[in-house]
């Protein structure tokens, strides 16, 4: 049964967000998981109630029996949209990543005016990042994108690139521009040719549009939202794992970098490692706990590790 109102459609959006994110193997993903719906049905009013309440108010149990009838219709489309509900969540996994990132350079020139105030900043979005990683692997990312699979085929017994970048604190590029987030030890010919395009920060450049072509539609989903573009298999998927796994440590990297230097300009002031830094740390060891666990080893300093 696939639900077409917008009203039960949000609430399908709404209903899904609150689920446990639990990862599904290829061979699970094409059905609701067992339990769903009685999960779902705890969380309806009883019809027994409804009764009860519409003794003494018939305008209030009217609502809950719309609600009823919404969360019902909600779990239908769940249950007929798996794989849509999946890549929704990866996409705001993406989308939350993107704004962690949006905001690094403005983090970067704090340190030096309030390091305490980057530090406790920088805490906050390693929790972001820890939870927008857990939530794409929940969604079933992470699978196909171990470190081991990163290596570019020129980089015989492995290599390690280093993902950290160093805060010169009160530096800025020339343009305005942040820094770029990738920096360490030089990539090979052969790895640069291996890999796509990247454009400013590291990104990957889309490829060029031709003319006529818009690219693959989008369906409406929840809401009227458009869920994200159909996959083209599980090459596809892999290289989106792979690519979601290197900018979730590049950007782990970035912010333990921006610890790091907050923790300088403390000592170098005389008043030493302070809570804000303290919590900043744990916060991004729990990020690295949670990239580990989704995508394979990091490196002590947030390097990956292509080679486990």
């Amino acid at each position: 049964m696939l639900v077409t109102s917008p009203t039960p459609q949000n609430a399908a959006l709404f209903f899904a967000s609150r689920q446990p994110a639990v990862a599904r193997s290829s061979a699970g993903a094409s059905g609701p998981t067992p339990g769903s719906a009685t999960r779902a049905d705890r969380a309806l009013p009883s019809d027994d109630l409804i009764a009860m309440v519409a003794k003494d108010d018939p305008d209030r149990a009217d609502a809950m029996r719309e609600q009823q009838e919404h969360l019902r219709q909600a779990q239908a489309w769940l249950d007929a949209n798996p794989a849509r509900i999946d890549e929704a969540r990866k996409e705001a996994a993406r989308q939350k990543i993107a704004r962690i990132k949006a905001e690094l350079q403005a983090l970067r020139m704090m340190v030096a005016t309030n390091p305490e105030a980057a530090a406790r900043r920088a805490a906050a979005l390693a929790r972001d990042l820890a939870t927008a990683v857990r939530d794409y692997a929940g969604a079933g990312g992470g699978g196909g994108a171990s470190a081991a699979s990163m290596m570019s085929p020129g980089s015989p017994g492995g290599a390690s690139v280093s993902a950290t970048a160093p805060v010169t604190v009160g530096a800025t590029d020339g343009a305005g521009a942040p820094p770029a987030e990738t920096q360490g030890a030089p990539v090979s010919a052969t790895r640069a040719g291996a890999e796509t395009a990247a454009g400013p920060g590291g990104e990957t450049a889309p490829p060029p549009v031709v003319a006529g072509d818009q690219g693959p539609e989008t369906a409406a989903g929840p809401g009227g939202i458009a869920s994200p573009p159909e996959t083209g298999g599980r090459g596809s998927a892999r290289a989106e794992d792979e690519a979601f796994a290197r900018d979730a440590r590049h950007t782990l990297a970035t912010l333990r970098s921006i610890i790091k230097a907050a923790e300088r300009v403390l000592e170098r002031t005389g008043d030493g490692a302070s809570y804000a830094v303290r919590d900043a740390d744990a916060a991004a060891r729990g990020a690295r706990a949670a990239v580990t666990d989704a995508f394979g080893a990091v490196g002590a300093d947030g390097a990956v590790n292509l080679l486990v």
